[in-house]
């Protein structure tokens, strides 16, 4: 799931993001998962997601990461991407089973890497 997006960054400073990062003391947590949808909205999607349930954790980690890097560009929506597509698409919004949950790891910084094959994520690990 992605907290927030901070585009492009020197080396340094995403290591020092990282650092800070890893001293936020954060827990895994579970969140229930509330409907399969299509972002940023279902009649034009790019992305297939699941939407989550907002928690008081991860409200408290949207408020840190504003204070470090200012508002958001657009609220939080919390979701897990399942899927990307090049041309927006319709996607039916589905309710899933109440009950279903995922559990959400500590938060770490991750580097995005756009391929002809695809998006490529890989953790930026501050040492």
């Amino acid at each position: 799931m992605t907290l927030r997006f901070l585009g492009p960054r020197p080396t340094a400073e995403a290591l020092d993001v990282a650092r800070w990062l890893a001293e936020l003391e954060a827990v895994q947590m579970d969140c229930e998962i509330l409907r399969l949808t299509g972002l940023p909205r279902p009649s034009g999607a790019r992305v297939l997601a699941l939407e989550l349930e907002s928690t008081a954790t991860l409200d408290a980690l949207q408020v840190r990461l504003s204070e470090r890097f200012g508002p958001p560009d657009r609220p939080f929506r919390p979701h897990v991407t399942v899927a990307r597509s090049r041309r927006p698409r319709r996607v039916r919004t589905e309710p899933l089973m109440p009950g279903l949950h995922v559990r959400l790891q500590p938060p770490r910084l991750y580097r995005s890497d756009t391929l002809p094959e695809g998006a490529r994520y890989c953790p930026i690990v501050a040492v």
